[in-house]
């Protein structure tokens, strides 16, 4: 038997434990999944942090991990890439995070029947 019922943020769902659900309505986040979440976060700043604003240290480093050679116009176009990838995985983890309390909020303030 699953529970098709979501409970919102003053109601209490009269559930077994495992099924369960938050105000956002999907299963409720593991322990490992809020885990890589926070690494993927992590990640993401860090590149944001320690990303040289010099495409000629770019290759450079590229060139002493790797041993491969970049040009200016490819070590610019890294650059950017790797930004513009960990402000989406930002985006993406902020979204993911806030959303359900956002639709609660929705659903508290035009719909108080409910």
């Amino acid at each position: 038997m699953t529970c098709d019922r979501v409970a919102l943020a003053s109601e209490v769902c009269q559930c077994r434990p495992s099924e369960q659900r938050t105000r956002g309505g999907g299963p409720r986040s593991s322990r490992p999944r809020r885990g890589w979440d926070l690494a993927a976060g992590a990640l993401s700043l860090g590149v944001w942090a320690l990303m040289p604003k010099c495409p000629m240290c770019i290759a450079a480093y590229v060139a002493l991990w790797t041993g491969l050679g970049l040009s200016l116009a490819a070590a610019t176009y890294l650059r950017w890439s790797l930004l513009l990838v960990s402000s989406a995985v930002l985006i993406y983890l902020i979204v993911k995070r806030r959303l359900p309390a956002l639709a609660g909020g929705f659903v508290r303030r035009f719909m108080p029947n409910r």
